[in-house]
Parts: C-alpha cells; sequence; structure tokens
C-alpha cells in the first residue's frame, strides 16, 4: 500500500514537469524552424522587441533594417516572430489582454484615479483636504 502511495506521489511531482518540458521543447522547435526559414524581405522581431526588415541572413547573424537606411546586426537566436503576429515568448498573456473587457462603467478600461498618488491606499493623498485628515 505505502509503495503504491508513493508511486502516485512521484507521479504527482513528475507529470506536470514532464509535460513541461515537452512544451518548451515544442516551442524551441518552432522557434528554430522560423529562424531557419529567415530571407531578405521578411520583417520580424526580436527578443529585445525591435520590429525590422531582414536584408540579409548569414549562418549566425541577421541583418535587420529598423529604420530608413539603419541596419542593425544581430544574432539569428535573437530573432523570435515574424512581425505582426502575436505568437511570442508572452503570447498567452497578449492574447488575453488583447481581449480583455474594459470594467463596467469605464470605456477605456481604466478606474478614475487609478494612477494618481495615494489610489493604492483608498484615497488621494495629494488632495489638500486630505493631507490634513492623515494628520
Amino acid at each position: 500500500m505505502e509503495l503504491i502511495f508513493l508511486l502516485i506521489l512521484l507521479a504527482l511531482f513528475l507529470l506536470p514537469t514532464f509535460f513541461a518540458v515537452r512544451r518548451q521543447q515544442k516551442h524551441q522547435k518552432e522557434i528554430l524552424a522560423f529562424q531557419a526559414s529567415l530571407a531578405p524581405g521578411k520583417r520580424v522581431v526580436t527578443a529585445a522587441g525591435i520590429h525590422g526588415t531582414v536584408t540579409a541572413v548569414r549562418d549566425t547573424e541577421v541583418d535587420l533594417e529598423i529604420a530608413s537606411g539603419t541596419i542593425v546586426t544581430f544574432e539569428k537566436i535573437a530573432i523570435v516572430r515574424a512581425a505582426g503576429t502575436a505568437d511570442s515568448l508572452n503570447g498567452a498573456t497578449a492574447a488575453r489582454q488583447a481581449n480583455a473587457e474594459p470594467a463596467p462603467g469605464d470605456a477605456d478600461g481604466y478606474r478614475a484615479g487609478e494612477f494618481e498618488p495615494g489610489y493604492e491606499s483608498g484615497h488621494n493623498a495629494a488632495h489638500p483636504d486630505d493631507a490634513q485628515r492623515d494628520r
């Protein structure tokens, strides 16, 4: 009985790790296949978020035109996706944020005063009356 319990516990710890590794390997293969398909004229995004157009591809380096007449050389491994695609290292998060609904009553999705000083504590400490009340 104890042996079965230990095997179940072991499986509970190893299975999530196994699936995470498989998912990561699949993602890595997709990126490597994309990097192998790089060709001049293709719009890409680097791991640093720089957008550019491929102008030349060598064994381990890629030249990108990031502005008219500005050519920058990157390591090929720094090119992570095609420009205009939501697939990235944080693709799931970006997709969730893009599909997020604004809060009820807020057209822009922000609450009034959200970025004002003192918002976290529930009052606006920058208001003179609040400063008097806090003393």
